[in-house]
């Protein structure tokens, strides 16, 4: 059975762990109260980012989400699902053990996360060669 927030909670005691847990607080008050310019989520994807700071998987699915944000446009049908599975995800990975088969779920969660990213990404824009996989070129309509 995955870890929950109670999971979570119980570990509260480890500060790296408290500070992923206010970040994610912060992050899903942001998607569940967008603004108008997305600054909100910024700043608390930029939370999330320092919170996970050393934790491979963690940081792997904040990278996912940032794909995500910078990339896919917000009036995209799938955009605050795609949002909402990320912040799962990364509250799953604040309350598993680390342990290996947690680590091959995990795996599979950020594999998931990436390829709806992709996908939705993809249906904003016709040509889609610019994808930052070969470095970082500034996404369609977003400012440098």
């Amino acid at each position: 059975m995955p870890p929950d927030r109670s999971a979570a909670a119980m570990r509260s005691d480890d500060p790296k762990r408290m500070r992923m847990l206010l970040a994610l607080d912060k992050l899903e008050a942001a998607i569940e109260r967008p603004d108008p310019i997305g600054s909100r989520l910024r700043h608390a994807l930029s939370d999330v980012q320092i919170a996970t700071a050393g934790d491979s998987a963690a940081s792997s699915v904040v990278a996912s989400l940032s794909t995500c944000v910078t990339w896919v446009e917000p009036d995209i049908e799938g955009y605050v699902d795609a949002l909402q599975a990320h912040a799962a995800a990364l509250r799953w990975l604040a309350g598993s053990d680390g342990g290996a088969q947690s680590m091959a779920v995990a795996l599979c969660l950020i594999r998931t996360l990436r390829a709806s990213v992709r996908t939705l990404a993809a249906r904003g824009h016709s040509d889609f060669g610019n994808w930052p996989d070969g470095g970082s070129p500034t996404p369609p309509g977003k400012s440098p």
